[in-house]
């Protein structure tokens, strides 16, 4: 693998498109992206040159801080290198600490080669709030630059073509990706009770994947509980568990229950079933998608 400085030095050549030049900031010389983006306006304007392209899309009021330290966590155990602005001191710990609050271990720290610090404040802002982070990734398929400018999410990156869209998963029929029929319901400690909002989803598959994630009614999250899912077996399982919370079971949405009994309580007696999409993750680049209707039952375990 070649020098970290020296792969930046050929990404960041004059003429490319992550030129870098020295201007005056507020008084104050620095190193910037020649062609970066004016304002976030221009930043998030930018999407509309991908057109129907897919992409990744995390938010704090979509997916939950669970879902975005999951996904950082994914970015970073890729890495061989991280190249950053004042991130040690800042960014990482920031980053690392979200990750522990969300019971995840945090990779080994890579290869860093902190840049000169820059004269910048920060808003201490909790995980998907307004922090601002520069940082270049270097993995072993790519160099790719992240920039989050108060957004949820790495979607402005994303809308100026500096991190590559994810190619969108297959779709593929039920019978070929599922061995039964998942399984939904309502998971809260109080028997028949609604209260705590949250459901359960477990399903089997036909063959082992490493990862599996749903979306209900717009809500993503991944069925990664180690308590309810599966063994594994080199990193792969064939039954995998996880729970969404808040699941929107009291208010209008495609899970809201009709309670048929005091205090809240529901036992199905007015029946419920959503659309649940899966997306599963083989390893070594093979995805696919599935999209089932699923009832609701009104117990879990």
């Amino acid at each position: 693998m070649a020098d970290i400085r020296e792969i930046e030095a050929r990404i960041t050549a004059p003429g490319g498109l992550f030129e870098v030049v020295t201007e005056d900031v507020r008084g104050v010389p620095m190193r910037v992206f020649k062609n970066r983006a004016r304002s976030l306006r221009a930043l998030l304007e930018n999407a509309r040159a991908h057109g129907d392209k897919d992409y990744l899309f995390y938010s704090d009021w979509g997916d939950g801080q669970q879902t975005m330290a999951e996904a950082a966590l994914k970015l970073l155990s890729q890495a061989d290198a991280v190249v950053t602005y004042n991130g040690d001191k800042y960014d990482l710990p920031k980053l690392r600490g979200a990750m522990i609050m969300a019971g995840l271990t945090p990779p080994p720290p890579p290869t860093h080669d902190p840049r000169e610090p820059q004269m910048r404040r920060h808003t201490d802002a909790p995980f998907g709030g307004g922090t601002r982070l520069r940082a270049h990734v270097v993995n072993r398929k790519a160099m790719t630059i992240l920039s989050k400018l108060a957004v949820n999410a790495l979607v402005g990156a994303l809308s100026m073509g500096l991190v590559a869209a994810a190619p969108a998963p297959a779709a593929t029929a039920p019978a070929h990706v599922l061995a039964r029929v998942p399984y939904l319901g309502v998971a809260c400690p109080v028997p028949n009770s609604i209260a705590c909002d949250r459901v359960g989803l477990a399903v089997w598959l036909t063959r082992p994947a490493r990862t599996v994630s749903a979306t209900i009614g717009g809500r993503r999250f991944t069925l990664d509980d180690p308590r309810w899912s599966g063994p594994a077996r080199h990193g792969l399982r064939r039954m995998l568990a996880g729970f969404l919370r808040p699941a929107g079971l009291t208010r209008a949405g495609p899970l809201r229950v009709i309670p048929d009994g005091p205090h809240g309580r529901w036992a199905g007696g007015h029946p419920v079933s959503a659309f649940v999409e899966l997306a599963v993750d083989y390893g070594h680049g093979m995805q696919v998608a599935v999209r089932v209707r699923l009832p609701l039952h009104a117990g879990w375990g």
